[in-house]
């Protein structure tokens, strides 16, 4: 059975964030989880690419918009679920085993995995740290506004 999870990162001048990311991601592939990432950069002008690259990553040249290039990295996923990073923040250890029991009851719905700051640099101060959105492939991902998210099918 293929990993059933495309991760989909929307970046831009994210090298200081990124590593973060990567680093707690790795829990999920070694449960066997993550099929693909996709990293959608708006525009870097710092490491993120090739950070990314050196990742492995699917990397996507994107719109500097966050939504849309959230949007552009879920039409490229390729998995049965696509989990989506958000900004600053990284899945709390022990991520996998939410996945895992949301994958057995889901019922195609969507879910959500816990966050925590990456790193203790002020972003603390100005952004809360947010839940990554586990969704269905399909589902069509809006973003409202920085901390407001809806699903439809």
């Amino acid at each position: 059975m293929r990993a059933p999870i495309s991760v989909v990162v929307a970046t831009r001048d994210a090298a200081a964030v990124l590593p973060f990311q990567l680093a707690a991601l790795g829990e999920g592939l070694a449960e066997g989880l993550i099929r693909d990432l996709i990293v959608v950069d708006g525009g870097s002008t710092d490491a993120t690419l090739q950070i990314a690259a050196e990742a492995g990553a699917q990397v996507l040249r994107g719109a500097a918009v966050r939504a849309q290039a959230l949007a552009q990295g879920v039409q490229a996923a390729g998995g049965e679920w696509v989990l989506i990073a958000t900004r600053f923040s990284v899945p709390v250890p022990g991520w996998t085993g939410q996945v895992l029991r949301h994958l057995e009851r889901a019922a195609g719905q969507p879910g959500r995995v816990l966050a925590r700051h990456c790193a203790e640099r002020g972003w603390r101060r100005l952004w809360p740290a947010e839940a990554w959105p586990l969704l269905p492939q399909g589902a069509a991902y809006v973003a409202v506004a920085p901390s407001v998210r809806n699903w439809r099918r």
